[in-house]
């Protein structure tokens, strides 16, 4: 009985461990393009400070957290890729700058050091992907997170939008993000789907030798005029 015990203890260790230590996913030196704020899909609405720093400011965040956990990680723009296995690509998605006045008047109204309940607060949302280097699609994440305002001092409610936004983006978007990436367990995508491109039709596969003989054959049988074989002729040496 005792050691039907001591068996049943190291099997629930090996266990825990075993889940405690799950498996990364297999995605070699991965390639973080910079993150962007597209037009076409983010929505921004009370705020008008620059956009570009707060996609900056997201990317080389996410950049550190991957490295944190053991990852090799590039960044760059184009040609980043080149030397990588995955690469990651996205965009901000959202930016809501809330009210500052709002943030300031919540704190006036419930005190120094009392939650405003999200009173004037910022969200931010980052949807985007993680593609093999030849385009095979890994999986899409999206996250999002509304920043609240609270603090001890009147004065942190009233901090200006962008510091909101990014720490909305730093601390809250950012890690999620990265978790998903670790851990292989994607979910809240929500990029717009590109239309597939349709199959090309397959190539010629005979050789240039091939196609003039053919070509003589079909002249022989007067199956195409003089002109016609003067001008495919020409096509299949320029080929070589």
């Amino acid at each position: 009985m005792r050691h039907r015990l001591l068996l049943l203890a190291a099997s629930c260790f090996v266990l825990t461990a075993c889940a405690a230590h799950a498996p990364k996913p297999n995605l070699g030196r991965i390639a973080i393009r910079p993150f962007g704020v597209d037009g076409n899909v983010t929505q921004v609405t009370r705020y008008d400070g620059p956009t570009l720093t707060l996609a900056t400011t997201f990317t080389a965040n996410l950049e550190q957290r991957l490295k944190a956990r053991g990852w090799d990680v590039l960044v760059g723009a184009d040609g980043v890729e080149a030397g990588a296995d995955t690469v990651v690509s996205g965009s901000i998605t959202r930016i809501d700058g809330g009210s500052r006045g709002g943030r300031a008047f919540a704190s006036v109204l419930f005190g120094f050091g009392l939650t405003s309940w999200g009173i004037g607060g910022s969200s931010c949302r980052v949807d985007g992907q993680v593609n093999r280097r030849d385009g095979t699609r890994v999986g899409t994440f999206g996250a999002e997170q509304k920043r609240r305002s609270t603090g001890y001092f009147w004065i942190y409610y009233g901090k200006s939008s962008e510091r909101q936004l990014r720490e909305c983006l730093v601390e809250g978007v950012s890690p999620a993000i990265a978790g998903m990436i670790n851990s292989g367990g994607y979910s809240g995508g929500r990029l717009p789907a590109t239309a597939a491109e349709p199959p090309k039709p397959p190539g010629d596969i005979r050789t240039p030798s091939e196609r003039l003989r053919d070509l003589d054959a079909l002249r022989s049988q007067h199956l195409i005029t003089e002109e016609e074989y003067t001008e495919k002729r020409r096509k299949i040496l320029e080929e070589f």
